[in-house]
């Protein structure tokens, strides 16, 4: 009987990790930071371990990601002297990350990462009611990393340096720990201390994820650490996705994509606590 199931049982995950990871990469390339999606996928929706899902959710990142900065390069929307300050430090920080996700307990980091999940979302809601509300009362905020209209780059300085660089930071720190590529939080970070349009945010974001990512895996797989044969369709998924993505991603609004990345990734959060809290009550 199990010989006979056992097609079914395997074209069934082909399927899941199919869809998990088209959604992934779909989120990934329209918002920048959709893969703090990819651990919750392959947690909840894949049954992977918080230690196995990590390096799949970061090599997938990573892929998907340059594919998406390639594409924001050909646009010329990628700012890729804050891509690579903020890349430097974020992999810097990773072995901090690395090491707090070595010496903490499988429980904590999953309570941590479905927290800052939540967070990070809801934070990302009611960024875009403000700055909707800033746009129809014409409201001008000064950033802190501001853009000369001369040149169309930005105006460094201590500020502007001291803001990506821990922007980076933070995100390395995060990538390490989590396995996030820390897009989903260079994405609302850039977007208030910049005045980037938000093409050229995700772009950067996705130049920067890129990096750290990739650095963070290359950190991981040096410790020993590997990912299996079966994770493949689920990288090639993530990759898929991202090119649809960037195909498409002009068709909606900034609004909806913030609404819709940020509801779906609080519902993502909500489900990892539940599933957290039933195994630590068994």
């Amino acid at each position: 009987m199990t010989n006979i199931l056992q097609p079914w049982l395997l074209a069934a995950t082909s399927i899941l990790d199919w869809l998990f990871g088209v959604a992934v990469g779909i989120a990934l390339g329209l918002t920048g930071g959709g893969g703090m999606l990819a651990v919750p996928a392959l947690v909840v929706g894949l049954g992977y371990s918080l230690q196995e899902a990590v390096p799949v959710a970061l090599v997938s990142i990573c892929i998907a990601a340059s594919m998406g900065a390639l594409d924001g390069f050909r646009q010329r929307l990628v700012r890729y002297k804050a891509a690579i300050v903020m890349a430097a430090t974020g992999i810097a920080c990773a072995p901090l990350g690395i090491w707090l996700a070595q010496s903490l307990p499988v429980e904590l980091l999953t309570y941590a990462f479905a927290v800052l999940l939540a967070l990070v979302s809801l934070k990302m809601l009611f960024q875009s009611s403000i700055d909707r509300s800033s746009v129809v009362k014409g409201e001008n905020t000064r950033k802190v990393c501001r853009i000369n209209p001369d040149t169309g780059r930005f105006l460094w300085n201590r500020n502007s340096f001291a803001a990506f660089s821990g922007i980076g930071g933070v995100s390395g720190v995060c990538s390490g720990m989590l396995g996030v590529g820390g897009g989903f939080l260079i994405v609302p970070s850039l977007h208030q201390s910049s005045d980037l349009s938000i093409a050229s945010t995700v772009a950067t974001s996705l130049a920067t994820v890129a990096l750290v990512s990739g650095g963070t895996a290359a950190l991981i797989f040096l410790q020993g650490v590997g990912i299996t044969a079966d994770s493949a369709f689920f990288i090639l998924s993530v990759v898929g996705g991202m090119l649809l993505a960037r195909s498409c991603s002009g068709l909606l609004s900034d609004l909806y994509l913030h609404v819709g990345f940020a509801s779906i990734a609080t519902i993502a959060a909500g489900v990892m606590i539940y599933q957290q809290s039933q195994v630590g009550g068994m």
